[in-house]
């Protein structure tokens, strides 16, 4: 039973989107830092339990869309990559949403979501299918070597 008020307690915190504290509304570095905990709690119960996974992971892929907080939607990213190799039957309608991530307007985001495919693709856990095709690299940094 601990469990399951922890649970619901954790889906609450990640859907309001502020918590009403003693002496006010606390601040957004704090909203951050406990929507980044509700968050991780709630993927760790979804491990845990392919029925919490499956009611929740619409949730999950739309705190990964809609989060404007990068660090959110890195932790969202991969903790995915271990729902999928944990569930991948649940996730596998998914993969499009994980594939979107490419086109992120951070890099943390986009680099985080490349090892994460990377690391999907060479367990064959998920396929490419020409998802590639469209993405392309947001910068690319070209070094000029002086010498010879």
């Amino acid at each position: 039973v601990p469990q399951v008020v922890i649970f619901f307690v954790t889906t609450s915190l990640i859907k309001s989107s502020g918590i009403n504290a003693e002496y006010g509304r606390p601040s957004s570095t704090r909203r951050l830092r406990i929507q980044n905990a509700a968050t991780l709690a709630l993927c760790k119960f979804m491990l845990v339990s392919s029925a919490l996974c499956e009611d929740n992971i619409q949730l999950l892929f739309t705190l990964l869309e809609k989060s404007r907080d990068e660090k959110t939607r890195c932790n969202v990213m991969v903790l995915v990559h271990d729902l999928i190799i944990r569930f991948p039957n649940l996730l596998v309608n998914w993969t499009g949403k994980i594939y979107a991530r490419l086109k992120d307007t951070s890099v943390k985001v986009r680099s985080t979501t490349i090892r994460v495919l990377t690391n999907l693709i060479l367990n064959d856990m998920v396929k490419v299918k020409g998802r590639f095709r469209s993405w392309r690299p947001a910068s690319r940094t070209t070094t000029r070597r002086s010498g010879p």
